[in-house]
């Protein structure tokens, strides 16, 4: 959830509105191998000893039966490396957009404005206000529903939410994120919490771009 909402772009892959379904798809697809890979083991973003600014992502200890999976997260990413023959794969990590001479992942993250930006597309606005030109629909596009989805569900009411987790009114209308919709609910507590860091950093002056938390090694 964290790459879906902070990442905007993993080597030629893009997660935002404005990529196409395949684009989405194979995103959505090396984050859930990804999210795997950390939780057997497999997978370690550190930075290297002694180089500032130089990170890199060790795939290693993966069983016979991942090799398959870190083979497709390898080539969906169109990175380097023969897990059947490498016991360790290491991966240079640079932030920014991956140019011709770079062969490592190239991670480009969303500020918080763009986040926001982003999470607008997935509000259910209501069909008069489109009509009366109050503001634009941006939804998501029907062939990319299902898993597709938003990660954030916002909808919309005339009435009063009886089963929100958070509501807000707005003229005449109530917006709101359903109290059983597990996955939004920590959808936006992870924006919120994004949000009140950049909140305390701007108010300390310490304005920075959002980074990967990469443990030393």
């Amino acid at each position: 959830m964290v790459l879906l909402i902070l990442v905007e772009r993993m080597n030629g892959l893009r997660s935002g509105a404005g990529a196409t379904v395949e684009e989405r798809t194979a995103f959505r697809r090396v984050a859930t191998l990804l999210t795997q890979f950390r939780e057997l083991g497999v997978a370690l973003w550190v930075q290297e000893s002694g180089a500032t600014g130089r990170y890199e992502l060790i795939l290693s200890h993966y069983s016979p039966g991942r090799i398959a999976e870190v083979e497709e997260f390898l080539r969906l990413l169109d990175l380097q490396g023969n897990p059947a023959q490498e016991s360790t794969i290491r991966i240079p990590v640079a932030l920014g957009v991956r140019d011709g001479n770079f062969t490592g992942l190239a991670v480009q993250t969303r500020s918080v404005a763009e986040i926001m930006h982003s999470v607008a597309a997935s509000i259910e606005v209501p069909g008069e206000h489109v009509k009366e030109g109050l503001v634009e629909t941006r939804s998501v596009p029907p062939e990319a529903s299902g898993t597709l989805g938003p990660i954030l569900r916002i909808h919309s009411s005339r009435s009063a939410p009886r089963q929100a987790n958070v509501a807000v009114q707005h003229r005449g209308w109530w917006y709101y994120v359903d109290d059983t919709d597990l996955a939004s609910k920590r959808a936006f507590l992870q924006i919120q919490m994004l949000f009140l860091t950049r909140l305390s950093e701007a108010t300390r002056g310490a304005q920075a771009t959002p980074l990967l938390t990469i443990p030393v090694k």
